[in-house]
């Protein structure tokens, strides 16, 4: 399977691990504050609100990475919060006048948007694959001063480069 089938199936394996996950999440902190008696307070709720999506979001990137190496996880993630976005932007447009939202609510909806993004983003920017791939673009083209052929050199360093057409050995700070 080629890295762009990967990618678009990525996003709604993202979607259903964070459904699962959000579930799952939410019951169980739901539990644990009805064992402590604080199943009423907006506090907990709030919490439980954003974190549960939170979670979703973290283990939706890390399902997808282990599911499907490979695949481009930061479009993965880009998609994936982007039509989290949009659907609560439709949500609130169009069903928000019949079924009127407090203000309260409309926030707590919204956290659950930026917790899921944040743990998607915190995922993403602990995976090994999306990492090393941030790493291999940071490289400098240069030019040998001998022959004058291009080269990749690693940015943010001083190197001793030898051009691998001529031999020429030259000192770089890139």
């Amino acid at each position: 399977m080629n890295i762009e089938a990967k990618t678009a199936l990525g996003v709604p394996l993202a979607v259903i691990a964070w459904i699962f996950v959000y579930l799952l999440s939410y019951a169980a902190l739901s539990l644990l504050d009805m064992a402590r008696g604080l199943d009423g307070d907006w506090l907990q709720e709030t919490v439980r609100e954003w974190v549960a999506p939170g979670l979703g979001g973290y283990v939706a990137i890390h399902a997808v990475n282990k599911i499907l190496p490979g695949s481009r996880l930061k479009w993965v993630a880009i998609i994936f919060c982007a039509s989290l976005v949009l659907f609560h932007i439709g949500f609130f447009s169009f069903l928000g006048h019949s079924l009127k939202f407090s203000l309260g609510e409309q926030v707590t909806q919204w956290g659950m948007v930026i917790a899921t993004c944040a743990g998607s983003y915190i995922a993403l920017n602990q995976t090994p694959a999306f990492v090393s791939a941030e790493k291999k673009t940071s490289k400098l083209t240069v030019d040998c001063p001998a022959c004058g052929r291009k080269m990749n050199v690693p940015k943010g360093k001083t190197l001793k480069v030898t051009c691998p057409h001529c031999t020429y050995k030259f000192e770089i700070q890139t």
